[in-house]
């Protein structure tokens, strides 16, 4: 079970315990005949700035005292969590993981989006990370998270550094730049027919107070 927070969820735990027991409910709906359930791994992959500092097991949600949680500790349910915490990590440390590329690449862009917005530069210490083995298929989803992450990223800068590091990939820069630009004007068409809308009705009721 694998989730994902860019903000802090008090009720994370209680969520990701309803999560597991669908999984459970789905494999004995296939499974009619199964004597036992798998086992599920509960996975959180935090990006909360900060690290995450809420409840961290199902049991630290429940209404229990000190005095009485080593009496009452056998009726409460409890799992654990493993909580990668990108709010925690160092850069440097990712950097030194030993994991394929995209995935090592994907957790350090992740890792940096709430604190800089200079990501050519940082890219181009990851040079090694992005190599033609990447393939076509994931070039439009790194450029689709760097383009929506890093919102001042300079597109010409990484136009550039994407067709040095991996050529085939220049073509997804300027596509999903293009694609960006008519979303945001498709945004703002839709939200100025609404302000359009909403001042409609207002000035209909001014004029009818006046009637």
């Amino acid at each position: 079970l694998f989730e994902h927070q860019s903000t802090a969820d008090k009720w994370m735990m209680l969520r990701m315990a309803g999560y597991m027991v669908r999984i459970w409910d789905d494999h004995l709906k296939k499974n009619p005949g199964c004597e036992k359930l798998p086992v599920v791994i509960p996975v959180l992959l935090s990006q909360v700035e900060g690290g995450w500092r809420v409840e961290r097991s199902l049991s630290d949600l429940m209404d229990l005292t000190a005095d009485l949680k080593p009496v009452l500790s056998r009726y409460v349910p409890d799992f654990a969590v493993e909580i990668e915490d990108l709010g925690k990590v160092g850069g440097e440390e990712l950097e030194r993981r030993n994991l394929i590329a995209h995935a090592k690449l994907a957790l350090l862009l992740m890792r940096y989006a709430r604190e800089t917005e200079n990501i050519v530069e940082l890219l181009g210490r990851w040079a090694a990370q992005i190599p033609e083995a990447f393939g076509e298929s994931l070039s439009s989803t790194f450029v689709w998270y760097v383009l929506y992450a890093y919102s001042q990223v300079d597109v010409s800068g990484l136009k550039k550094f994407v067709g040095d590091a991996a050529p085939k990939w220049e073509g997804a820069v300027m596509t999903g730049a293009e694609q960006l630009i008519q979303e945001g004007l498709r945004k703002g068409r839709q939200e100025g027919r609404q302000e359009g809308r909403q001042e409609g009705r207002q000035e209909g009721r001014h004029e009818g107070l006046l009637d």
